[in-house]
């Protein structure tokens, strides 16, 4: 519009900007539902405006022009814009001619900048393709730098075998106690019957070593009463054990899924985005990665707040 005189006026302001509007929807991100016809027509309207609309500024910013042509691709892939999308002719032939319209504005444009402006615009186009790819690589990083299995991330990216001992588990102590018990009941039961049989074949002559007996089998009837207390608090005390141990035991089998979760986070996410960048940098060195693309994004955004301003 600043490139049109001024007396041109109000309606080729109203004109342009009623064009701008549904146009710069698409441009600044407004999703539509990709898989349905009018949805799809919808947006290939926009897109083919806003060629026109870009085609404006071929003069007085070739820069907006090229940004268009640019990402046109971009946008026909993301609302999945192609001849065979569409059943209506002349929907075939509208993406036919978005497509010519975008590849001659691109060619016209750049013949007329610069190259440090073609190059700013390109490395920003694949700046913003990035955008999603680099803040989930953030995320994985910091993540990775807070964790407290830093260690074993690295021995995972580096090949080694990832284990945690298990040593530090308690182990129940032996015991015999059960037994003892057991063996008790079972002496005071032979006691008691062995008391009444003799009742039962001396009668009166047996009374004495009747009573032996029954003393007997009561010390081993408390004994057993006693021991049998001891056992079952052993048992709690056994079944806490292997409780916390079971507990330790799924606590460590998190930290191994924690590492190889971000192990592998780390080879199909951010390795790919390093290599993109040309990031060259330890493994060991998570902060300077994260510093290396936070400093990338930053970059973007003020090239990005650069070009909107301009």
């Amino acid at each position: 519009m600043r490139s049109r005189k001024e007396s041109d006026g109000e309606p080729f302001f109203k004109d342009t900007l009623a064009k701008a509007f549904p146009a710069l929807g698409i441009l600044l991100g407004r999703e539509l539902a990709a898989g349905k016809e009018d949805k799809r027509c919808e947006a290939l309207f926009l897109l083919h405006k806003l060629l026109d609309l870009s085609a404006t500024y071929l003069e007085a910013a070739p820069w907006v022009t090229y940004l268009a042509a640019k990402k046109h691709a971009h946008w026909t892939d993301r609302f999945e814009i192609a001849t065979a999308a569409f059943v209506d002719f002349s929907n075939k032939k509208l993406v036919d001619e978005a497509a010519r319209l975008a590849e001659a504005l691109e060619t016209k444009a750049s013949a007329i900048m610069d190259s440090e402006t073609s190059a700013n615009i390109q490395e920003l186009i694949r700046f913003q393709e990035r955008k999603g790819r680099l803040a989930a690589v953030i995320s994985i990083l910091n993540e990775a730098i807070t964790t407290p299995h830093r260690g074993l991330i690295l021995k995972q990216l580096k090949g080694e075998e990832v284990t945690v001992s298990e040593s530090f588990l308690a182990v129940p102590a032996p015991s015999k106690i059960q037994k003892i018990a057991s063996g008790s009941f079972l002496g005071a039961g032979g006691a008691i019957i062995t008391g009444l049989q003799l009742g039962r074949t001396f009668g009166e002559d047996a009374s004495d070593i009747q009573n032996v007996v029954f003393i007997v089998g009561l010390i081993l009837l408390v004994l057993g009463i006693s021991c049998q207390g001891e056992a079952n608090n052993q048992r709690k005390e056994k079944e806490k054990i292997e409780k916390d141990n079971n507990n330790k035991r799924n606590r460590i089998q998190a930290i191994l899924a924690l590492v190889n979760r971000l192990a592998e986070s780390f080879v199909a996410t951010v390795k790919p985005l390093l290599d993109e960048l040309q990031i060259a940098v330890s493994l060991n060195d998570f902060e300077r990665i994260l510093s290396q693309l936070e400093a990338y994004g930053t970059w973007g955004r003020e090239m990005e707040c650069f070009y909107i301003k301009t």
